[in-house]
């Protein structure tokens, strides 16, 4: 494929003919190229029609950003966990509409244990934020969070609303993932999701895999407008991201967050090479 860089000077890899639109769109978004970096990848009937890259990775470096970079894709990272439940449906091993008290009993406490597996992934399980203040070392096993989890009392009857689970999710669905397969989440991910896809793609990246991911940066602007919410937010909103003080508000803000190599081979982030879309023909 041509080079992405006849399109434009400052962007690297490759883009079929017919997307230079779609090279020159990438480039705009990247608003400052020194400071700044990111990938995209687009793929179109099976065969990936861009491939590039542009700006840096690390801007405390000026480390440019390559080929093999990842980047933390937050919550993208529940779609994924998904798809390893659903193939644990589709090979048995787990049913999404049984009662989550059948794979985990002690997520019953306090009338939480008749909702669906389903449920959890439909972010109806009552616990997007927890009831008392947590630490980040309290997340980092996500075993024991998860038990915390389970005894907790639910912030409104399970399944009969819905709040986004920001962070809960994860350690929810590990836990029933190994509950229900005997192996981890990121186990299964790496070996019957990833593997046969050739995804440089992780659930719970490695020293090596963590070394390779980009320092993320935020905006003055995001930072305030995350920080001082909105007048629709309310406390369990804000407790849904932060845990009480595990968290920064925006998630990342300098070493924090999810900038600290802590919280990236503790399995709460995926990481990615790049953005994909797929496109159809």
């Amino acid at each position: 494929m041509p080079d992405a860089s006849d399109v434009d000077s400052q962007v690297e890899g490759t883009a079929a003919p017919g997307y230079e639109a779609v090279v020159r769109a990438f480039a705009v978004g990247i608003n400052d190229i020194e400071a700044n970096g990111a990938a995209l990848s687009v793929w179109r009937d099976g065969v990936e029609v861009v491939d590039v890259w542009a700006g840096v990775a690390d801007h405390r470096e000026s480390a440019p950003w390559s080929s093999d970079t990842l980047n933390v894709i937050f919550s993208s990272s529940k779609g994924l966990a998904a798809i390893v439940m659903a193939r644990l449906e589709d090979t048995g091993r787990l049913d999404l509409r049984a009662p989550i008290s059948d794979v985990w009993p002690e997520f019953s406490a306090h009338g939480k244990g008749a909702i669906s597996v389903a449920d959890v992934l439909a972010h109806r399980a009552g616990v997007s934020a927890p009831r008392d203040d947590l630490t980040l070392e309290d997340v980092l096993d996500s075993a024991q969070w998860a038990e915390r989890i389970a005894a907790q009392e639910p912030l409104w009857e399970p399944g009969s609303g819905h709040a986004y689970h920001a962070l809960t999710f994860g350690p929810i669905v590990q836990e029933l993932v190994r509950r229900a397969a005997g192996r981890e989440l990121h186990e299964i991910f790496a070996e019957e999701i990833a593997a046969p896809l050739q995804a440089d793609a992780t659930l719970k990246p490695g020293p090596e895999e963590a070394a390779r991911v980009a320092h993320l940066t935020t905006s003055s602007a995001w930072n305030t407008a995350i920080t001082n919410a909105s007048p629709h937010d309310d406390e369990w909103i804000g407790r849904a991201l932060t845990l009480g003080s595990a968290f920064p508000r925006p998630l990342v803000q300098g070493e924090q967050g999810f900038n600290d190599s802590r919280v990236l081979q503790a399995g709460l982030a995926v990481l990615r090479q790049d953005v994909g879309y797929m496109v159809k023909g």
